[in-house]
């Protein structure tokens, strides 16, 4: 039986993961989710407190950046505002709780839901329409709704996501393939340093859950993990390690739904924003993908470059009927929080991985910055709690490196 302490430690770890996922209306649920932040920091007060500097700073730089974006936009954002505010406390809460734990019980984590997709997945490629209905029941006792499946072929049960039959790809808890893919990445990452470098049943089931996800992005996230592997080896591993990985890279970039995937989304980008502002449907909302995005992105960015736009969203609509969607994250992180905001998140991820990587010994931190930064131009998910989680790693970690 687990102690009460654990049983706790467990529920922030699967609560922040549930947040992040974006799976239904519950984990997006800012009410829920606030509701739960307050019981768990009147709990842990004792903990917290030890903190206070750091929730004060955090929390100050971003009532600072809304204060400026509400003075521009000459409006007031609340709910911007309070998800905001939930997002990044949330996952400063999570991490400062577990301490420096917290890899272990999110590698743990991302294993249980990779065994519990690796159970499913298989008979799901079999029998779509049979898990298809399963977890669609269970999602209606459940009483969870979701607004994807009114667009798509699509459930979610919190542990699992179960969506449109064209391409099957292990979407696991969230809501699209890719993302679980990138923190399958992270976790494995997680489980090689936890691990020292030494191979282990978990990393093998992350791994071929991994694969099962069909996603580029978190297939280049993988090959970023390996580079890592590598680089922290010995000199002679590295010297006969190098160009197996080169050949790695080589057939991995030759698989049709990468390599052919990233040269048909980076070709002609401005092409494709232009004609989908022209002829997009104007009663829907247009999503642009990464490349394309990323321009849309920078064209709403350079209106107020500084500290973005904020929840200014009526900058976003065309026609007053739709409005434009990116899936660059990075992009969209940076269009929504200006210079500002994207200065200080690279400089917090810097010290973050720097300490963390220091305090295990480690080589070339930059790489978990790349790997965050890659994964995050293909899907919007830096603004999760989850993600500042890693941005505040240095705060639990003996950072020397100021």
């Amino acid at each position: 039986m687990l102690a009460h302490s654990q049983k706790i430690k467990y529920f922030l770890i699967y609560s922040l993961l549930i947040f992040s996922s974006r799976g239904n209306d519950i984990s997006q649920n800012i009410f829920i989710g606030s509701g739960i932040y307050l019981i768990l920091f009147i709990h842990h007060w004792a903990t917290l407190k030890s903190f206070y500097k750091e929730i004060f700073l955090v929390n100050t730089f971003l009532i600072l950046l809304f204060f400026l974006q509400s003075i521009w936009s000459n409006s007031v954002h609340f709910l911007f505002i309070l998800r905001n505010l939930f997002i990044v406390n949330y996952g400063l809460l999570v991490l400062i709780i577990l301490n420096i734990n917290f890899i272990h019980y999110y590698e743990k984590a991302i294993y249980h839901f990779a065994i519990i997709s690796l159970f499913l997945f298989p008979i799901e490629v079999i029998r779509f329409d049979l898990v298809f209905n399963i977890i669609s029941a269970l999602q209606n006792i459940l009483g969870i709704t979701t607004t994807l499946s009114n667009s798509t072929l699509y459930s979610n049960i919190f542990v699992y996501t179960c969506r449109t039959p064209e391409i099957v790809r292990n979407c696991g808890f969230m809501w699209e393939p890719g993302p679980f893919g990138n923190l399958l990445a992270i976790a494995i990452l997680f489980n090689i340093i936890i691990n020292k470098l030494k191979y282990n049943k978990r990393l093998l089931i992350m791994v071929i859950a991994l694969i099962t996800t069909f996603s580029t992005t978190s297939y280049i996230a993988l090959m970023i993990v390996l580079l890592f592997y590598i680089i922290n080896q010995n000199h002679k591993k590295i010297i006969l390690l190098i160009p197996i990985f080169v050949i790695i890279m080589i057939w991995v970039i030759q698989i049709d739904f990468i390599g052919n995937k990233i040269i048909t989304l980076a070709s002609e980008p401005f092409f494709k924003y232009k004609e989908t502002l022209q002829f997009g449907a104007k009663n829907a909302n247009q999503t642009l993908g990464r490349f394309a995005g990323l321009i849309y992105n920078y064209d709403i960015f350079i209106q107020n470059p500084l500290f973005g736009i904020g929840g200014n969203t009526d900058l976003l609509t065309f026609n007053r009927s739709y409005y434009f969607f990116s899936t660059n994250g990075l992009g969209t992180f940076i269009m929504t929080n200006g210079i500002m905001g994207i200065f200080a998140l690279l400089i917090m991820y810097k010290k973050s991985f720097l300490a963390f990587t220091r305090s295990y010994n480690l080589k070339f931190s930059i790489i978990l910055s790349l790997l965050i930064l890659i994964t995050s131009f293909s899907f919007v998910h830096l603004e999760t709690p989850l993600y500042f989680s890693f941005l505040f790693l240095h705060f639990v970690y003996n950072n020397d490196t100021n």
